[in-house]
């Protein structure tokens, strides 16, 4: 499994939910871990409102257990942007990695320049057929990428050779 260049959002409503972005779960025989390459990828939790009492989980990335472990996890924006922030890793289905140097130091796993920045989109209004989720000048997203396993080109058919790219679906 190659999951890169990506724009994926938890969904959710305004409202008391649970979202997430990306979880990696096993079925009941389950290969040995770590497995997966996910790289260059937007993450968003969702709009899920979070409260004390809830139970409403806002998550970018979830390893659903001890054996869901991804074997590469580089070059991603996990987004807490919105009130309150998402959670932006779950590691092993317990253990929450709350800040972007916690994720990065994941030893279980090989990461790297992942990053916590809100992507800037140019217009996200949570109604998809009036979206573009092409980044503002100034996102932290551009040529934050890895060359390493891109695709070559973005989701408008735009080469990404030459450069390094941009994490998201858009060059």
């Amino acid at each position: 499994m190659d999951i890169n260049s990506n724009t994926i959002d938890g969904g959710g409503n305004t409202g008391i939910c649970t979202s997430t972005a990306m979880a990696l779960e096993v079925g009941t025989t389950a290969p040995a871990a770590p497995k997966g390459m996910v790289r260059n990828n937007i993450l968003t939790g969702g709009a899920c409102t979070l409260s004390a009492t809830s139970g409403a989980i806002r998550s970018d990335f979830v390893e659903a257990a001890t054996t869901t472990d991804p074997r590469l996890f580089q070059n991603n924006d996990l987004d807490s942007s919105g009130t309150p922030a998402a959670t932006l890793y779950l590691d092993e289905g317990t253990t929450t990695k709350p800040t972007i140097q916690s994720v990065n130091g994941l030893t279980d796993t090989t990461v790297g320049g992942n990053i916590n920045a809100p992507p800037m989109f140019m217009s996200f209004t949570g109604d998809l057929s009036t979206e573009d989720l092409r980044l503002k000048t100034g996102s932290a997203c551009f040529g934050a990428g890895t060359t390493t396993g891109a695709p070559a080109n973005d989701l408008l058919n735009m080469s990404r050779l030459g450069k390094i790219p941009t994490i998201g679906a858009y060059q």
